[in-house]
C-alpha cells in the first residue's frame, strides 16, 4: 500500500518539474526562454530528496523536493514531508547573517514540499564561495573544478576536472 500524502502532493519527474517552473513567472524569467529551451537532470543521491538541476538560456536553478520516504529503502522507511518547510525556514532565518555564503532560496511551494534555490555552481562561480561536495560516485565529478580523492583518511590524488 503506498504511503499517504497530502492532497496536491506528487513527486516530480523531469517533465513535471519543467511544467512547475514554467508556471511561476519569476522562475521562468530566471531561466530565460521556455521549457523547450531548458535542460533538466535529476542529481539526487538516492536518499532523502529529489534534486533537479535545470539550465536555461539565462540561468540555472536547483529544485529540491522532499519525498515521504528514504529512497534507498523505499516506503518501508517513511519520512515527514514537512522537513522541507523547516529547511527553507532555516535558510530564511540565517540569510541576513551569512549573506553570500548559502544558496539563495527563490521559491518554496508548500503543497509540493519543494524548494527552488540557487545552484551551488552559481554560488561558487559568481560569489567565489568554495563548495565541498562529497560523493562516492565518480560521475558526480562532472560538477567539479577540482577533484580530491581520499583513501583511508589521507590524500590519494588531486586533479583538475576536465568539465
Amino acid at each position: 500500500m503506498p504511503l499517504a500524502t497530502p492532497p496536491g502532493y506528487a513527486a516530480f519527474n523531469e517533465a513535471s518539474v519543467l511544467a512547475f517552473l514554467d508556471g511561476i513567472g519569476e522562475l521562468r524569467d530566471r531561466l530565460g526562454g521556455g521549457p523547450d529551451s531548458w535542460s533538466v537532470v535529476e542529481v539526487g543521491d538516492g536518499n532523502l530528496n529529489l534534486v533537479f538541476l535545470v539550465d536555461g538560456p539565462e540561468g540555472s536553478l536547483c529544485v529540491k523536493q522532499a519525498l515521504p520516504y528514504v529512497r534507498a529503502a523505499g516506503e518501508s522507511w517513511p519520512l515527514p514531508l514537512d522537513r522541507a518547510f523547516f529547511e527553507q525556514a532555516y535558510y530564511a532565518a540565517i540569510a541576513p547573517h551569512v549573506e553570500g555564503l548559502t544558496p539563495r532560496v527563490y521559491h518554496y511551494e508548500p503543497a509540493l514540499y519543494a524548494i527552488v534555490m540557487e545552484t551551488l555552481s552559481r554560488l561558487n562561480r559568481e560569489r567565489g564561495v568554495t563548495v565541498i561536495f562529497v560523493s562516492h560516485d565518480p560521475d558526480d565529478s562532472r560538477y567539479a573544478a577540482r577533484i580530491v580523492q581520499l583513501r583511508d583518511g589521507r590524500l590519494a590524488a588531486e586533479t583538475e576536472a576536465s568539465g
